[in-house]
């Protein structure tokens, strides 16, 4: 085929991908560090209408474990959740350091 097929794995010694490598470019990355991650959170956040504090976007990007698909959906998941909230008061959805302590304590309690 001409058109190339991207697969992402995290476990490249697992049974399920050995018979890929014989037909693969193989390219290892390393996880990118929290404070990159939550740079780029941050800088994402803004060009789509969040404001979202360093300190949390870290936080995120800590309890992800450093994997910036996973703090990306977070980011997606906050915003949906506060689009209710922002289309009644007209604000920006904040991500702050205290709101994300105040929803992990909540989600630990159940």
């Amino acid at each position: 085929s001409k058109v190339p097929i991207i697969c992402i794995c995290n476990d490249r010694q697992s049974q399920k991908i050995r018979s890929l490598v014989p037909y693969c470019l193989d390219l290892k990355y390393r996880r990118p560090v929290k404070m990159v991650i939550a740079r780029r959170a941050v800088e994402i956040g803004a060009i789509e209408g969040m404001k979202v504090e360093t300190n949390a976007a870290e936080a995120i990007a800590e309890s992800c474990g450093n994997d910036i698909r996973q703090v990306l959906n977070c980011l997606q998941m906050w915003a949906s959740t506060n689009k209710k909230h922002k289309k009644k008061s007209g604000q920006t959805t904040d991500i702050t350091y205290k709101a994300l302590k105040e929803r992990q304590n909540f989600i630990n309690k159940d």
